[in-house]
């Protein structure tokens, strides 16, 4: 019909760019966004300069030129840096979807010791419950209560056996494991 919206190709460009930080930070992305992105800066015209000036103002700037480049060593043969190398082997190890063991590096490059992510998982801070729990932003004296009610929810779910599980994977990252994961997310500047 006539009533639609689309997303410039300089927005659909930083959204892309945004998505793939996202899930990469998030303990890995796969292949296939890099076929897109490969695709995007070969098949799509958009303004550069405008696309750049979205990308700067989400901070996304080194990490848009690293995965750019990587995908130019993946599909154009272009040589590998260190970083495309450590964006490689951080993506290869962890198949489509990302592992446990990558999400768990990156959460203790950016949380810090274990104990400081356990209470980080208990007692999630008021921002994100009230995402979960929007009856929370009106009356925010329940923050108590519903904090007891999203173990139980979880609880529920997963049971305690999986909260035991996460924080074993979490404790298990080894210190090379978090300090390269680290080093990628400072050079990507993800931190």
């Amino acid at each position: 019909g006539e009533y639609r919206y689309l997303m410039s190709s300089e927005l659909f460009f930083a959204y892309h760019i945004a998505h793939m930080a996202k899930h990469f930070a998030g303990g890995g992305c796969g292949v296939r966004p890099f076929l897109d992105l490969w695709i995007i800066e070969h098949k799509m015209s958009y303004d550069k300069a405008a696309a750049k000036a979205l990308i700067s103002d989400m901070g996304l700037e080194k990490f848009t030129e690293a995965a750019v480049a990587l995908s130019e060593v993946w599909f154009s043969g272009a040589d590998y840096t260190d970083t495309t190398r450590d964006m490689e082997n951080y993506i290869l190890a962890a198949g489509i979807y990302g592992s446990a063991e990558n999400r768990m590096a990156a959460m203790r490059t950016k949380r810090g010791g274990k104990i400081r992510y356990a209470i980080r998982r208990i007692f999630l801070p008021y921002s994100l419950l009230k995402k979960i729990y929007p009856r929370l932003e009106k009356y925010p004296i329940l923050l108590p209560f519903y904090e007891v009610k999203r173990w139980f929810r979880y609880l529920a779910r997963r049971g305690i056996s999986s909260g035991r599980s996460e924080l074993k994977t979490y404790a298990a990252v080894s210190g090379e494991k978090q300090s390269a994961v680290a080093s990628l997310f400072e050079k990507l500047e993800l931190l």
